[in-house]
């Protein structure tokens, strides 16, 4: 899994400093960690890390490590009512002379000893089952409070607090998704330290009517109450594209913000208030309307100048994606062995080939015109005595030879900016086809074919999510491998009637119009009950195979049984098809194969639970 979260520090970590970390967990969350490192994560293995705090909420324990020079040393394990973290939780990390002191909820954890120096570490990472992070304040207790108000962030979507003032040289970048009601508002505050209500800035995003609106809620002549002023707004509406992850770059200097999004300047909104930089407070943002917002790291930045110029390049997004043929399923890039890595850099226009072993890594650079990458588009990798012959779009592109044996290389991992993966099929060309048929389909959300044929035992779990539709459908297809058209196994999740549908196509039928033969669908199997009740929440689907019949349960649970049609094909059955209908999309974001010892496939639902 990636970084859920990640910011860069205005400020190293010193004593007298809290970072509070309020976040998240996902529905069915099992863990999640926290590292302070002396530098971002992608830089592995250049990096110390000062904690490490993994929380397995699975298993009620929290375990404290450290790294330095690539060495791991465990601080400490403790036994912990983990049902804290269920939900939404605040973390804090209150640094004294020699020890962090770790809270949950406001209660007292436990503390722990440096084992590197704080003032070493200026980034922090978040991962794991969360679903989003809304607060990352760091803020100063000694000898003095910084902001000098400090209160529970309770009704904003994200909350940066600062250690110390802002400078004139300042940018400020955040990296945002969001989701929910498209029509809805996104509102960004910069508030004033001496009176948390008075906005220095009111920056409303207003989807519906293609807007964005800069403000001030200062006081009143004569009055000490607050008020909106005069709204400002041009014709500029960048956000076009409501569900695609940006960047803004906000700029302070002495007069005013600067404000860019993906590296255009699109506003600049002087300071109402004279002198007023000194007493900002941090950024603070929440969706009106149905609008949900991610935010997926923070950067501060100082520039060598007062105008910052040049703020805006600093809002550019950086568009690369890794696939990873490795030993093992890579948390990281650390300590495995890859047999090949495929990085690609939309922005450089390059792509960069690597093998790794142990201590020895080899980098191939390719340059090469990386546009293509922004439609979609087709990798293929076919695999020699020697090398890895790789092909884009159809045409070849370069030769990388094996640095290890093919047959300890047994995982496939794919991470970066990609909107979707809707193909991933293993075959084989030598010395015989398998699937016999090789085709592209279209019209699928996700193909997955395998290299060979299914046995007894064979387990496949499949994680996915859905968008678009919620009352459409999608369907799963297991096909015969020599009659593309016949289907062994066809189930049908349709959100419309809430009925979970399994069927096959294998009868012969006559067309009575044009007299043409074709195969239509046989009888329908329906049992009471819908196991897909919540159209958003991410799903596993575990599909085991015995000799006569499949079993499919979802999220731990058996859901059916069902018995092939067709005698003697489970040899005859390729890779799984998923398709989504009536504006449902389907979004897989992994694909396991477990050989079980056991033909029966006694227990295979464990392998569904998240």
């Amino acid at each position: 899994m990636g970084s859920l979260f990640q910011t860069t520090l205005v400020q190293h970590l010193e004593f007298g400093q809290n970072l509070v970390i309020k976040a998240k967990a996902e529905e069915d969350a099992t863990w999640f960690n926290i590292s302070l490192t002396t530098g971002k994560l992608e830089n592995i293995p250049h990096i110390d890390i000062g904690l490490h705090m993994l929380v397995s909420v699975s298993e009620g324990v929290i375990v404290f490590k450290q790294c330095v020079k690539d060495n791991w040393k465990y601080l400490k394990l403790i036994e912990y009512d983990t049902s804290n973290f269920l939900n939404v939780f605040t973390i804090n990390i209150i640094m004294d002379e020699q020890n962090y002191h770790i809270g949950v909820n406001n209660e007292p954890c436990i503390y722990v000893k440096y084992g590197i120096l704080p003032k070493r570490l200026n980034t922090l990472k978040i991962n794991g089952h969360l679903e989003k992070v809304l607060q990352v304040d760091h803020r100063k207790h000694f000898p003095y409070l910084w902001p000098p108000i400090q209160l529970p962030e309770t009704f904003v979507d994200f909350s940066n607090e600062l250690p110390i003032p802002f400078r004139c040289n300042q940018v400020m970048v955040l990296k945002v998704k969001l989701s929910g009601n498209s029509k809805g508002r996104l509102v960004i505050q910069f508030r004033n330290v001496w009176e948390v209500c008075r906005e220095e800035l009111h920056m409303s995003i207003r989807f519906g009517a293609k807007r964005i609106v800069w403000n001030s809620k200062l006081p009143k002549e004569n009055s000490e109450d607050l008020e909106y002023g005069k709204e400002e707004y041009d014709n500029c509406f960048p956000f076009e594209v409501f569900s695609k992850p940006f960047k803004l770059a906000i700029a302070f200097t002495e007069k005013s913000f600067k404000i860019a999004k993906n590296g255009a300047h699109i506003y600049e909104y002087a300071y109402r208030t004279p002198d007023v930089l000194k007493d900002l407070m941090g950024v603070k943002m929440f969706g009106t309307d149905g609008v949900n917002i991610r935010v997926c790291s923070v950067d501060h930045i100082f520039l060598n100048e007062t105008q910052c110029l040049d703020y805006a390049t600093y809002s550019i997004m950086k568009y690369t994606f890794k696939i990873t043929v490795a030993s093992q399923l890579p948390e990281d890039d650390t300590n495995i062995d890859m047999g090949l890595q495929i990085l690609v850099s939309v922005n450089s226009n390059m792509i960069t080939f690597i093998t790794a072993h142990n201590e020895y890594k080899e980098e191939l650079h390719h340059d090469f015109n990386t546009a293509i990458f922004l439609v979609e588009f087709k990798i293929t990798i076919v695999l020699s005595e020697h090398n890895f012959h790789i092909a884009i779009n159809n045409r070849p592109c370069t030769i990388v030879p094996y640095s290890l044996p093919l047959n300890i290389l047994n995982a496939v991992k794919i991470t970066g900016h990609l909107d979707y993966i809707k193909q991933v099929d293993h075959r084989k060309y030598f010395p015989c086809s398998w699937p016999p048929i090789q085709i592209t389909e279209e019209a699928v959300d996700f193909s997955n074919d395998q290299p060979m044929s299914f046995e007894p035992g064979h387990v496949m779990v499949i994680s996915a999510h859905l968008l678009g539709n919620s009352k459409g459908r999608f369907v799963l297809q297991l096909k015969n491998a020599y009659e593309q058209q016949r289907e062994e196994l066809h189930v049908s999740v349709r959100f419309d009637t809430h009925k979970f549908v399994r069927n096959s196509k294998t009868s012969k039928c006559v067309d009575k119009r044009t007299g043409i033969a074709h195969l239509g669908y046989d009888n329908e199997e329906i049992d009471d009950g819908f196991p897909f009740s919540d159209f958003e929440s991410p799903f596993k689907l575990a599909i085991a195979f015995t000799e006569t019949e499949c079993y499919i349960a979802k999220d731990g649970q058996f859901l059916c049984r069902f018995h092939f049609r067709t005698p003697n094909v489970l040899q005859d059955i390729v890779g799984l098809k998923i398709r989504g209908i009536d504006g449902v999309m389907v979004r897989v974001s992994g694909v396991e194969h477990i050989q079980l010892n056991d033909p029966q496939c006694i227990g295979f639902e464990s392998y569904s639970s998240f």
